[in-house]
């Protein structure tokens, strides 16, 4: 009765060891303990005790100082730009016969594509356009600079920039006088007056 009592508890044990989820118990024990154990091995076998296990604290090693480092400014160099060409206009670019009427002003200036740049007045500020671009002359088109008092259609010096300030550029491009007056002003500022 009693041998067929372990077979069942043996027979339980091992469908718990297929069936459920197997946990590791750490207990410390040395090779007598072992032997002792296996020639008195009984039903009433007690299970060694489960060693808790403290949890682990991650800490943060401290960092040695270091010299602080100063960061160099490095300073970007300036586009170099014979002309700049001030716009405003609600979109982003201008429109292609606008583009193209600039352009051959600027041709007619001597003044190539690479030369001159066209720039949205509505989201730059004539100290962004001072700060990324190099030039000696700018062309305003429908722009109010504050604090720049100059009449319009005529070239004015500033420091070491020649200034035109003219009307809008799809205003210029419909209409003669206007480009007549801006084109007599750019001779001037280009040098091509004979």
């Amino acid at each position: 009765m009693e041998q067929n009592m372990d077979s069942t508890l043996e027979a339980g044990y091992l469908a718990k060891l297929f069936t459920e989820s197997v946990y590791l118990m750490g207990y410390e024990t040395t090779k007598e303990e072992i032997t002792q154990t296996r020639d008195e091995v009984t039903v009433n076998t007690v299970i060694p005790k489960e060693t808790i296990v403290p949890k682990l604290e991650i800490k943060k090693m401290p960092v040695a100082p270091t010299s602080k480092v100063e960061m160099q400014k490095i300073e970007t160099q300036k586009i170099s730009k014979k002309c700049i060409l001030l716009f405003v206009s609600e979109e982003d670019e201008l429109k292609t016969r606008e583009l193209e009427f600039l352009t051959a002003m600027m041709n007619a200036c001597k003044v190539l594509p690479g030369e001159f740049e066209c720039i949205n007045f509505k989201d730059i500020t004539i100290n962004d356009i001072a700060a990324r671009y190099s030039y000696n002359k700018l062309i305003l088109m429908g722009v109010t600079i504050p604090g720049l008092v100059i009449g319009q259609y005529k070239n004015t010096q500033i420091k070491t920039t020649q200034i035109i300030s003219a009307d809008d550029v799809w205003m210029l491009e419909s209409n003669k006088n206007l480009k007549k007056q801006l084109w007599d002003q750019l001779q001037l500022m280009f040098g091509l007056v004979k």
